[in-house]
């Protein structure tokens, strides 16, 4: 088992309702265990959150549109077979794991409300960059 990684990403609004991508300070290597979202108050119902890893390839982990209301998540990735299909259980449903970050994580949303605020804590098991 890797390190426990407690990685926060926040941002205010513009006055368009828009935070830019904010990228975490250092590059992260291993697997998402949760995301917790705290929105404030004041944040429309209308907000589309994304955080993607930032390594090789933007890979989102998670989204969530039309939301304002704080949140826990443990997201997850479906695997893939050797063909690169995602793999089922029995032809329809989808076999998931962990998501693997490897790379800078970064949060963004659209359609909020200007000087609202948004806080992302992301827990990830680091293994080190192996």
């Amino acid at each position: 088992m890797g390190r426990i990684q407690r990685i926060t990403l926040s941002g205010t609004c513009n006055s368009s309702g828009v935070i830019a991508e904010t990228l975490s300070d250092y590059p992260v290597y291993g697997r998402i265990l949760k995301v917790n979202v705290d929105y404030s108050a004041g944040m429309a119902g209308t907000a589309d959150l994304t955080l993607k890893s930032k390594g090789l390839t933007d890979e989102t982990f998670l989204t969530k549109s039309n939301n304002a209301t704080d949140f826990v998540a443990s997201p997850r990735a479906a695997v893939q077979d050797e063909t690169g299909a995602d793999a089922t259980y029995d032809g329809t449903r989808k076999v998931r794991d962990y998501f693997y970050a490897y790379g800078k994580l970064s949060m963004a949303l659209a359609q909020g409300t200007s000087g609202e605020t948004v806080s992302v804590e992301i827990l990830v098991e680091d293994d080190g960059g192996h």
